[in-house]
């Protein structure tokens, strides 16, 4: 659909700044950020999902910037907002999520994966329930015969949004700790639940509490 016709011009002037100076505020608070990348040795640089919390976009956005990752993206507003923001960074955006676009989005990151590329994926995204891992990460995993890489983070010194995610803002000079898990691979007789169950345990453990 038209952006003309389906925002008004309150969103559009969201937008705008979602261009423009969010990934300005990000670069320049998360340069003040202490980071610190655990099992760095765990990253894989083609044909790989990386699985991360959606209230981790932020700090997830600043740290992996400019690295050719691509990132599935919903086509909700909120999804505009951070589709204009984080083409700034350096990232390139496939549109779909579970609920909307889903077939489409499937087959792109399919077709990226089997290229070599990389995806972000937020298993829990785009409207929850928050920490709760859905089919399509572990489909497409499945489809592309690729691994999929769990990030989490502990994030100290944060806001948390009143979203459904409680999305974190860490704030001038936080530490980050950034958790990589080990290349995760599945064969396509495995059970996707309890390949779900995997991932979502493993980001549980490493995430804030």
């Amino acid at each position: 659909m038209d952006v003309k016709n389906k925002y008004s011009k309150t969103d559009k002037f969201l937008f705008f700044l979602a261009r423009h100076f969010l990934p300005s505020f990000v670069r320049i608070l998360g340069k003040t950020w202490r980071i610190k990348f655990y099992d760095p040795e765990n990253f894989k640089y083609k044909k790989t999902i990386y699985a991360f919390w959606h209230r981790y976009l932020i700090p997830f956005g600043y740290a992996f910037r400019n690295r050719g990752v691509k990132c599935l993206v919903s086509f909700s507003k909120e999804g505009e907002v951070v589709t204009r923001a984080i083409k700034k960074l350096g990232y390139k955006v496939i549109r779909g999520s579970s609920t909307v676009g889903a077939s489409t989005a499937l087959r792109k990151i399919v077709h990226e994966l089997q290229n070599d590329g990389i995806v972000a994926i937020t298993p829990d995204g785009p409207i929850g329930p928050a920490e709760k891992v859905k089919p399509g990460t572990v489909a497409a995993a499945l489809v592309a015969g690729a691994e999929i890489i769990a990030i989490s983070m502990e994030v100290k010194r944060t806001i948390a949004l009143k979203t459904w995610d409680r999305l974190l803002i860490p704030l001038p000079f936080a530490k980050l700790k950034i958790f990589i898990s080990k290349p995760m691979k599945f064969s396509k007789d495995m059970n996707i639940e309890c390949i779900e169950e995997q991932i979502q345990n493993w980001l549980i453990k490493y995430s804030d509490k």
